[in-house]
């Protein structure tokens, strides 16, 4: 049932139960008057009649007198069917009432007759009146009434009944006009009171909703006149700490810290009094307890508005907030300065900052100290710059004291509530005086080496009291936070003084090998030489064959013992680098050829085939000849080296398809293990002690030959299968090779 049927409903039962109202004596009133005219008139009917026609309307009036009890205790909507039932009852009432017209018509009284019509015509008026308010009613109440009242006129015939039918009717039509006209009124007085109550209701409604809504807002509203007077302030202000009681009367200046009120008077008056969305104004004030709390608030101008004429202020607590964003911004300033390298008093500065911006009424001071427990490092962004020397005076007068102790001892963080409670300690108190300080909060730095002394972070108060559980969180932040930065300084300054030893060693070690070419290669040449004179007996016999042989021994042994000196030398010159090329142009295929001749006697004892093949259309290279020739000697050396009995070996040279020179020395020898490739290619390296010894070497052949070839702007690497063999592979880049050569066949060998 949509709203409007439901109004009508309830107006119409309303009407409905004005009838029923008006007619609440009917069933006292019918029986006595219709026992009276019983009693009193003649009539020409039997006493047996007119008994039964009392007793059929006392029934009629008993049914009516508990239809009525049922009406008001039960009638809640349904007026069409509440008002049916009652008009069946009226008209039914009314019938047996007007049934005394013919009961006691008598044709020789005229007075009679005339009072019995004059009857009907006062209860149809009174009873037109009373049920007009519903027009089926109306009608039931009246309609009998009316018959009556004309019909016995008529019946009567004179033109006294006459002229009173005629006036009857007229008067019924107009009282019916009346009565519809006051039916109207009384429906619209209905309608325009329940709309009323409607209103009203959901004016109140809105108002608790309103009311419930400011009073359990997560911002606190407070609304002022146009002097920025508090004149109204929701309950929800307690939420951030207000009392609402006592706010109204005061400057909305009145909560806020010295220090802020005149930004604040600022901001309104740049923005023309009221902020603009997503551009709040933000405080913060200090509690009894001495914790910072901050805001922010949201600032309506309505000064133009009739209702408010002044502003409306939304505050809401945005401490968390506030501090995580302190939080991360001084964590991104620490550590970028680490990443640009500040100095790290410089950083301690930074994170000092940070804690002091965390909460405006501390003072934050940074210690470092050595392995002694001496001050190194003080950062101290607040105190005046006499505090340094102060505290350094009073930590070397109490570092071995009771206050000294409790500081040593402790671990993590450290709470001393009030410094006055170390009474005891005359320095201790007069520190806190000197300084207007009271609480100190101190948080321990973790160092990772722990030679190298330790530190905190130290947080003084001007008010007693103890961390609360965000702030000892934020002190075990910072505290991290700063214990990177130092371990990172640190670890920084160990790196350096580790470079330094480390470049001090390479340079002896260079020194080093230097002098010791010299002392080594001088005896080995006059070894080398006088073995080959002896060897070759250029002053005659030496009498017995096996000295032929020694001076062989001695001759291969000094040249070996030679070619591993150079070697070292080698590697040691390019580390350093220090090794030089001299480069011109060659042909690679010439340099190929010979250092396969240079390995042929080798290649030969083994039976081992060694073949060469070389693109016709590969230039010149421009690289340094000794480099090259000592590359190819080095990986045709170990080929033939770890390649068995009846082996082969296969040299390539070909462009790719960049146009940069690839060079292969491919063997089908023992390999070398998946694990062991990158080993192989650093200096002294050896797959294992036990081919080191089977075949020997000192493992610095493939390493000078990778540092030769990425001189050249090359790569150099090795492929292998254990067991099947190895690819030791050269990349020349195309800027190495010049113009093309006169085109030479390939050669086999």
């Amino acid at each position: 049932m949509t709203v409007t049927q439901a109004h009508r409903d309830e107006i119409e039962l309303d009407l409905l139960k004005s009838v029923m109202r008006s007619f609440v004596f009917v069933p006292l009133l019918y029986p006595t008057v219709c026992a009276l005219f019983a009693i009193y008139l003649p009539s020409t009917y039997s006493p047996a009649v007119l008994l039964a026609w009392w007793l059929v309307l006392v029934a009629t009036q008993i049914e009516y007198m508990f239809y009525q009890r049922r009406f008001f205790k039960s009638a809640k909507d349904d007026a069409d069917g509440w008002t049916k039932a009652s008009a069946i009852r009226f008209t039914l009432m009314n019938i047996v009432w007007v049934m005394m017209v013919p009961l006691f018509w008598s044709p020789d009284s005229e007075i009679q007759n005339l009072a019995l019509v004059i009857v009907q015509v006062i209860h149809n008026l009174i009873a037109t009146i009373l049920s007009s308010p519903r027009r089926l009613t109306l009608f039931a109440c009246s309609l009998p009434t009316v018959c009556a009242s004309v019909i016995g006129s008529l019946f009567g015939g004179t033109p006294v009944f006459l002229v009173l039918a005629a006036t009857f009717l007229l008067t019924y039509l107009f009282v019916i006009r009346t009565g519809e006209m006051s039916r109207r009124s009384v429906e619209n007085e209905y309608q325009l009171r329940l709309d009323n109550q409607t209103l009203i209701t959901e004016l109140r409604h809105r108002e608790e909703q309103f009311r419930a809504l400011v009073d359990n807002a997560f911002d606190g509203i407070i609304v002022t006149d146009a002097d920025q007077t508090i004149t109204y302030a929701s309950p929800s202000v307690r939420q951030i700490g207000l009392d609402p009681a006592i706010l109204p009367g005061k400057s909305i200046y009145a909560f806020l810290q010295s220090d802020e009120v005149d930004a604040i008077r600022t901001a309104m008056t740049e923005r023309g009094g009221q902020t603009t969305h997503g551009a709040p104004l933000e405080f913060h004030t200090t509690r009894a307890d001495g914790r910072v709390h901050w805001f922010e608030s949201s600032v309506s101008d309505l000064r133009h508005d009739p209702n408010i004429k002044g502003y409306v202020l939304n505050i809401r607590e945005i401490t968390e907030r506030r501090r995580t964003q302190m939080e991360l911004v001084n964590q991104s300033r620490v550590l970028e300065a680490l990443a640009t390298g500040a100095p790290i008093d410089e950083v301690m500065m930074l994170v000092a900052r940070g804690a002091e911006e965390a909460n405006p009424t501390a003072n934050v001071a940074i210690y470092l100290a050595d392995e002694n427990l001496n001050l190194t490092v003080c950062v101290t962004p607040s105190f005046p710059p006499h505090f340094k020397t102060a505290i350094t005076q009073f930590w070397n007068n109490n570092k071995n004291k009771a206050f000294g102790d409790t500081v040593k001892n402790h671990t993590g963080l450290l709470v001393l509530p009030d410094l006055l409670e170390f009474a005891d300690q005359g320095d201790v108190a007069e520190f806190a005086k000197t300084f207007n300080v009271r609480a100190l909060w101190m948080q321990q730095l973790k160092a990772s080496d722990p030679k190298g002394g330790t530190g905190s972070i130290a947080i003084y108060l001007k008010e007693p009291r103890r961390p609360s559980k965000w702030e000892q969180a934020y002190l075990a932040g910072i505290g991290q936070l700063a214990s990177i930065a130092i371990n990172r300084r640190r670890a920084e300054q160990n790196l350096r003084e580790a470079t330094r030893n480390a470049e001090l060693a390479n340079r002896a070690k260079t020194k080093f090998l230097a002098n010791m070419s010299h002392e080594l290669r001088t005896p080995l040449n006059a070894i080398i030489g006088f073995s080959d004179i002896m060897k070759g007996e250029l002053f005659g016999p030496m009498g017995n064959e096996r000295y032929a042989e020694y001076a062989q021994d001695i001759n291969d042994s000094g040249a070996h013992l030679l070619s591993v000196i150079d070697d070292i030398l080698d590697i040691s010159k390019i580390e350093a680098g220090r090794y030089s090329l001299e480069e011109s142009y060659m042909d690679i295929g010439d340099h190929l050829r010979w250092s396969i001749e240079m390995v042929r006697p080798r290649t030969v004892e083994k039976n081992i085939t060694v073949s060469l093949s070389i693109d016709e259309t590969i230039p010149q290279i421009y690289a340094d000849t000794r480099a090259i020739r000592q590359i190819m000697l080095n990986l045709l050396s170990n080929a033939s080296k770890f390649t068995p009995v009846d082996g082969a070996i296969i040299v390539t040279a070909h462009l790719n398809k960049d146009g940069a020179l690839d060079l292969a020395v491919a063997d089908n020898g023992i390999g070398i293990p998946p694990d062991k490739l990158q080993t192989v290619l650093e200096p002294f390296g050896q797959v294992d002690d036990t081919t080191a010894r089977q075949h020997g070497g000192t493992g610095l052949g493939l390493s000078i030959t990778k540092a030769l070839v990425e001189l050249h702007d090359g790569r150099f690497h090795l492929e292998s299968i254990l067991g099947e063999g190895t690819i030791a592979m050269i990349h020349l880049p195309a800027s190495r090779l010049v113009a093309k050569r006169a085109g030479k066949k390939a050669a086999n060998d």
